[in-house]
């Protein structure tokens, strides 16, 4: 074999391999990179990114949005708990990441909007995401105790995320994005009745 044979032999066996196996084509069966675009999509606003990245029977379980024993089941619930989160500009910082088969476990920081009108500067909370065909399967998350500032917050009774109590204001940068998914479930709920009809 010539010596330009070999060279061309030799860059194609380097090559090829890249041209037909992409990095990106391994990533996105990774479970923890499905949790990342979901964490990017918040992190952008795109509430509809941040819900297809469910399984149609998702299920969410975090905070007094979605809370135990039923949380929220389903796109539609997950997509009101998801505008929810965007609207009350929760912002997520990653401490810690463990990845067992398609199980992801977090441990992170927490700011938002009625954390800081309670006088509560972060928590930190612990997220378990099961992942099922490059899907977000559930979501469970839970408050970490052993952080005092988050173990202070819930034993005085502070919420993950706030529901609205009767008479008690509520911020339009909140209420506009609810009224809107609520109505969007709404109309879509009518569809599906009209055409199982």
């Amino acid at each position: 074999m010539t010596s330009r044979a070999t060279h061309f032999l030799l860059c194609a066996l380097l090559v090829l391999p890249g041209l037909l196996f992409p990095p990106t084509a391994f990533a996105q069966d990774e479970p923890a990179e499905i949790v990342r675009l979901y964490y990017e999509a918040i992190e952008r606003g795109d509430s509809a990114a941040a819900v297809a990245l469910h399984t149609e029977d998702a299920v969410r379980f975090d905070g007094t949005r979605c809370p135990p024993p039923n949380g929220c089941r389903g796109k539609q619930m997950i997509q009101a708990a998801t505008s929810y989160v965007i609207a009350n500009r929760t912002q997520f910082t990653l401490l810690s990441i463990e990845v067992d088969g398609n199980t992801v476990t977090q441990r992170l920081e927490m700011r938002n909007t009625t954390l800081r009108t309670r006088g509560v500067e972060r928590l930190i909370n612990i997220v378990t995401w099961e992942i099922r065909d490059d899907k977000i399967m559930s979501m469970r998350t839970g408050s970490d105790l052993s952080d005092p500032e988050t173990a202070a917050a819930v034993r005085r009774g502070q919420p993950l995320l706030d529901i609205p109590r009767l008479g008690q204001r509520v911020p339009m940068a909140i209420l506009v994005p609810l009224g809107v998914t609520l109505v969007m479930v709404g109309v879509g709920f009518i569809r599906r009745t009209l055409h199982t009809a």
